[in-house]
């Protein structure tokens, strides 16, 4: 249902933002996959120790250079040290600012700041804005104070009160963050308004070098490898008592996740723990025929796409495979370890996918091979 305020739900998602090579939106991504399009090509730069192209999911950065120089001079004014961010790492800050700022929009827009009342009154105080950006392993800890204080910049550049703001660097995944902000929600006086916001590039020559000399870079050779890519995905997320000051629509959000043995890897494809798990959620048939659309991280590997393929024909039957069950692993690529990027990406587009058509959308995380959610 496409607003908040169901039994047991206390948090939704008020407004979703992503970039990826496919789409700079949740409309054009979501058409671009659904026509077929957000697949990997031939990299323009990148080749492989013969010298021929990669195959790689790249964003057209056309300003990124602009960029180095706009944060190096805000940098450099902050005091901040020289991170010495990787060309990885540029690329992916640059696609998570362009989604953070469109999330800043719509959290500057809250009734209580447009008032004027920075601090609010006892009954309505301004909300904390949490800015909680889920990062890759390999961002070291000065990268990440400068990446998470850069964020916290464009938010007071924004109109966001510095003093009713926290930004914080996760090597989580955003479904973990997700759970957290659900429980933090449930406790009474408990006031959730957070970006949830995640970005990651594999597009350039160190990536590609580390993924060969691990044998995990995708070839002729190696069909179930990993195509390097990039994205940024993010949501604005709020509890009831949030929700309700916009008056708008806020998708529910409810989740369901499970570890899984790394043993379990190499087993034949069975859909049991998704089985599990949407059981959770969809307990019963009306649960099931509300469901218009599945929405996965499933990549181009054929572990996981006979993996939801089965969960799918068995669990949601009245759904077409070739048109409601999308995966967006091949749209975003590889864009690093740990940041779960494309499930994030799946939740923008499920939330785009209620606000449009007031039907249900199930999120597939199976990507991971220690987590299905």
């Amino acid at each position: 249902v496409p607003r908040i305020g169901g039994a047991g739900v206390m948090t939704g998602i008020l407004a979703g933002a992503v970039h990826t090579p496919h789409g700079a939106s949740a409309q054009e991504l979501s058409q671009a996959v659904g026509e077929g399009r957000a697949r990997a090509d031939l990299d323009p730069e990148l080749v492989d120790q013969d010298g021929f192209p990669l195959m790689s999911a790249r964003v057209q950065l056309d300003a990124i250079e602009l960029f180095k120089e706009e944060l190096d001079a805000w940098r450099s004014s902050a005091g901040h040290a020289d991170p010495r961010f990787t060309d990885e790492q540029w690329r992916a800050l640059a696609l998570g600012t362009m989604v953070a700022g469109e999330l800043l929009m719509q959290a500057t827009g809250h009734p209580q700041l447009l008032a004027g009342a920075e601090d609010g009154d006892k009954a309505a105080p301004l909300p904390v804005l949490r800015i909680q950006a889920v990062l890759a392993s390999g961002w070291n800890e000065e990268q990440r104070t400068v990446a998470a204080a850069w964020l916290g910049g464009l938010s007071v550049r924004a109109g966001w009160p510095e003093k009713r703001l926290e930004v914080t660097s996760l090597a989580t995944q955003a479904s973990a963050v997700l759970a957290r902000l659900a429980n933090q929600a449930a406790r009474p006086g408990e006031a959730v308004f957070t970006i949830v916001l995640s970005f990651g590039s594999q597009i350039g020559e160190t990536a590609v070098e580390e993924l060969a000399m691990q044998g995990a870079l995708f070839a002729a050779a190696n069909p179930q490898g990993l195509i390097p890519g990039e994205a940024a995905a993010g949501l604005l997320v709020a509890g009831a008592a949030q929700a309700a000051q916009f008056r708008l629509p806020a998708t529910v959000v409810q989740l369901a996740s499970m570890p899984r043995n790394a043993k379990d890897e190499g087993r034949k494809p069975d859909a049991l723990e998704l089985r599990q798990l949407a059981a959770t959620l969809l307990p019963d048939a009306q649960g099931v025929d509300g469901v218009s659309a599945v929405l996965a991280d499933t990549s181009h590997r054929s572990a996981g796409v006979l993996e939801l393929m089965k969960f799918s024909g068995e669990v949601l039957p009245h759904l077409d495979a070739g048109q409601d069950v999308r995966s967006l692993g091949g749209a975003c690529g590889h864009c690093g370890h740990g940041e779960q990027l494309p499930f994030l990406a799946a939740l923008v587009l499920a939330h785009q996918h209620a606000l449009d058509t007031a039907g249900a959308a199930l999120c597939v995380g199976n990507e991971d091979p220690l987590q299905r959610t």
